[in-house]
């Protein structure tokens, strides 16, 4: 009897141990292992630039590497889902922000992730304002003469963008819809090459963030229109807000953080998190970060749980905006 009751236990502790086997093999890997970090836009657009700068300090603060890997397509929903779709042991985040957990998930439902339950919220890094611009030659000396010349172009005229449901789609439609018009969107796999077009002169106008379209109003590339803002930046002191030239109405600001696949364990997500906040407490990267046009939310606004409530508060904010554009 003794003997059965010995192998019996011998039985549970192995079973148990078979059972532990998974989460010890995923704390581990999430410990010692590289971190992938998945950017689901083009290399060298906003969202990139944002992405390595958190990867390279957070790395400094986690002592292993955090390695960036773009997967562009589908105005972001290509990547997410793919991050959606990683185990969830800590070795796996994705660059999350307004287009991928806001804007697409609305406007296509096919997009197969869901921007709440299938992520955890780590923290915000950054947040920018968007900027619209124009080629070089069109009439656009404030943002009152370039809605009217759009306006009376019908369908003339062209736009680029980062696909349905990037931030870049979004700010121009809303900056449409107010003109009238129907330019031709015309979608890329990423706003860097859209701008690359801008610049040449192959398409009219476009919509990015400023931490990725200052250089190139500064060098005379591009017309800057107007700051999608209540206020002007100190990137781009001479370009007037929206606001401050009569359409308050036209303010985006693009929001930029990362998330976990649904399922990672708080201990690895609470690790990581501690890794953000002290790297974004590094007043060099502050530094880098004001002259890219960022700025960086601090304290009770960048925890995992205010990032969360912002992403609901997101999608219930544009989704209205959204079905009335796309009606």
């Amino acid at each position: 009897m003794a003997r059965h009751a010995v192998t019996f236990s011998r039985r549970a502790l192995l079973a148990g141990a078979a059972l532990a086997l998974p989460a010890t093999a995923s704390a581990t890997r999430a410990e010692t292992g590289r971190i992938t970090l998945i950017v689901p836009f083009a290399a060298g657009g906003p969202t990139d630039i944002v992405a390595r700068l958190a990867a390279d300090g957070m790395a400094r603060h986690l002592g292993r590497a955090v390695i960036v890997e773009n997967f562009a397509g589908a105005g972001g929903a290509t990547g997410t889902l793919r991050a959606a779709r990683a185990r969830p042991d800590g070795t796996t985040m994705v660059l999350g922000q307004m287009a991928t957990h806001a804007l697409t998930p609305i406007l296509n439902p096919q997009a197969g992730y869901d921007p709440l339950a299938d992520f955890v919220p780590i923290g915000l890094i950054a947040n920018a304002p968007m900027v619209i611009a124009a080629r070089k030659g069109l009439p656009a000396s404030s943002l009152r003469e370039f809605r009217d010349f759009v306006a009376g172009s019908g369908n003339r005229l062209s736009f680029g963008h980062a696909g349905l449901g990037a931030t870049s789609q979004v700010a121009c439609e809303l900056f449409n819809r107010g003109t009238g018009a129907a330019p031709v969107s015309i979608a890329y796999r990423g706003t860097a090459p859209a701008l690359n077009d801008l610049a040449a002169g192959q398409i009219d106008f476009a919509c990015d963030q400023l931490t990725s379209i200052a250089p190139l109003i500064r060098s005379g590339h591009i017309q800057g229109v107007a700051l999608m803002a209540a206020t002007r930046s100190p990137v781009l002191p001479d370009l007037p807000s929206a606001a401050e030239q009569g359409f308050p109405d036209l303010s985006v600001e693009v929001w930029n953080g990362l998330l976990f696949p649904r399922g990672t364990p708080q201990t690895v997500v609470a690790e990581v998190h501690a890794a953000l906040t002290t790297a974004l407490d590094d007043p060099g990267l502050i530094r880098r970060f004001e002259e890219l046009g960022a700025s960086v939310p601090a304290g009770a606004a960048n925890t995992p749980a205010a990032f969360g409530a912002l992403i609901r508060s997101e999608n219930a904010r544009w989704r209205p905006v959204l079905e009335r554009l796309t009606r």
